[in-house]
């Protein structure tokens, strides 16, 4: 959404390493996009502190999104598919790994 200059991510425009152009409108979508699953993220993270039933019902949709959108812009969010499948992992071992310490 260009908010702010960081080191190392230029602006752009496109998507799907430069095949998919989304113009300035559709790029403040994409950014939109990322800033409602930060917010997934952190409604999660405060259900399951709190101990509310829903936190992994929104956490599982907040992290098909993220997969989403790290595919589209691979180039500069590789990383945050490995993060995703990392939570994805622990979320479906997480029942089953609780039996294995009772």
């Amino acid at each position: 959404m260009r908010m702010a200059d960081i080191k190392g991510l230029s602006y752009k425009t496109t998507l799907l390493n430069g095949r998919w152009d989304l113009g300035v409108g559709g790029i403040h979508i994409f950014g939109a996009l990322w800033v409602l699953s930060a917010v997934g993220f952190i409604a999660a993270a405060v259900g399951l502190l709190a101990g509310w039933d829903w936190w992994r019902f929104v956490l599982l949709w907040v992290i098909l999104l993220s997969l989403v959108l790290t595919g589209l812009d691979w180039s500069n969010a590789f990383m945050g598919t490995i993060i995703d499948i990392a939570i994805l992992a622990l979320l479906w071992l997480g029942p089953r790994a609780a039996g294995w310490f009772s």
